[in-house]
């Protein structure tokens, strides 16, 4: 269905106004009366000849078999964080080169896009537009449809169309959070994410390599003829008893559905509970899992890694 846009409303408002005036001062003035029916010939030819024009500019929108959309994202989304999502129309053979278009990618109540809606212009053959989304909550998050609107060659015109484009993406606790945990572990620099290293007193003390010092290090660490050797501070590294049996304890309970602008606390327990198991995992050591209520919800026995679970 085609639907007039203010370009088309706006001159046939101010037309139909004018006729309205003129045509009422040529016949309330007798002297100018003998011009009233030539003059509401013209008028009506006016408005007609306008409303032809809008009707024959409707044709030049492109029909909705002309389109064909993919979207291109991750299967898989980090709550909280947003991800790309790009979107390739393919356009077919129209009568317009290039032609103005609004685009909107399929909503949700609890996701925030970043560049969306899309207003443009395309062309024949494929156009990439690319934008950003975050969703709060976990769950699954179906895209079903792209709603474009085209305009048609004068802009009298538009349409909107549905088009199916469907993709299925998976929300699940901060997992960028581990990854960035694990880059900083690479690079020595967890210190940049709040992570501290205290000494533990008891337990065996083994060395385990070489490294250069960092703020946070000790001074009785430093091993001083590899730093002589090396021209800068160099640190001995020693590997802590690594069999520890750490287990996470979870509440689900009610209080725990309260939210404040982003997340419930829940979704805090557990993204904390998550990045907290892979610092325990890089140190070696067994990490369990209980979920509580008022009842015990789920519990996974303490284990090195996901196999022995």
């Amino acid at each position: 269905m085609f639907y007039p846009t203010n370009r088309f409303w706006y001159p046939l408002l101010v037309l139909a106004g004018l006729s309205v005036l003129t045509a009422g001062g040529l016949y309330f003035i007798p002297s100018l009366r003998i011009y009233y029916d030539p003059a509401r010939l013209i008028i009506l030819g006016a408005l007609s000849f306008w409303m032809l024009l809008g009707l024959l500019d409707a044709f030049t929108i492109p029909g909705k078999k002309r389109f064909h959309i993919e979207r291109k994202t991750d299967r898989i989304f980090s709550q909280g964080f947003r991800h790309h999502v790009t979107l390739d129309v393919h356009v077919r053979r129209t009568l317009q080169g290039r032609f103005k278009v609004k685009l909107a990618d399929h909503e949700f109540d609890l996701a925030k896009q970043y560049g969306m809606p899309f207003t443009g212009r395309f062309r024949r053959g494929i156009n990439s537009l690319s934008y950003r989304i975050r969703i709060a909550k976990r769950g699954l998050y179906p895209f079903r449809h792209v709603y474009l609107t085209c305009f048609s060659l004068i802009g009298l015109m538009r349409k909107i169309h549905v088009l199916p484009c469907q993709s299925d993406v998976r929300v699940y606790p901060d997992l960028k959070a581990i990854s960035r945990y694990l880059l900083l572990a690479r690079k020595s620099h967890l210190g940049l994410m709040g992570v501290r290293k205290f000494r533990r007193r008891g337990g065996d003390q083994e060395f385990e390599r070489l490294r250069d010092y960092t703020r946070d290090d000790e001074f009785r660490h430093i091993d001083w003829k590899a730093t002589a050797r090396n021209q800068r501070l160099i640190v001995r590294e020693y590997e802590m008893n690594r069999n520890q049996s750490v287990l996470f304890l979870v509440d689900c309970g009610r209080t725990m559905t309260a939210t404040d602008e982003t997340q419930s606390y829940l979704d805090y327990a557990i993204n904390g509970a998550l990045l907290l198991t892979a610092v325990a995992e890089r140190q070696q050591d067994r990490v369990g899992f209980l979920a509580f209520s008022n009842r015990v919800l789920r519990y996974v026995k303490p284990a090195r890694n996901s196999r022995e679970k």
